[in-house]
């Protein structure tokens, strides 16, 4: 296992919650910001629901790698666009 790899994961993992905790706490919190723009049915009960799916499918994507091997890294790698795959 390459242990720099899974530190890189490991701390963009980390930055993700900082930056929800930014997006929580300061200036008037991100739902109140889509709620006014785009979507006003969104409530900080989704907010959190959509973050926790999307934290605990990166956390067991990274821990499948910790665990497997490069075999099973799909989520933590930057995606390519489908239309560049087909090329």
């Amino acid at each position: 296992m390459n242990m720099t790899l899974s530190f890189l994961f490991w701390a963009v993992f980390a930055s993700y919650v900082v930056h929800i905790v930014d997006e929580t706490l300061i200036g008037g919190g991100f739902v109140a910001k889509v709620q006014e723009h785009w979507w006003p049915a969104y409530t900080a009960r989704m907010f959190f629901f959509f973050n926790a799916a999307f934290l605990t499918i990166t956390a067991a994507c990274i821990l499948a790698y910790d665990v497997i091997g490069s075999a099973v890294l799909v989520l933590p790698l930057p995606s390519q666009s489908y239309s560049q795959r087909l090329v």
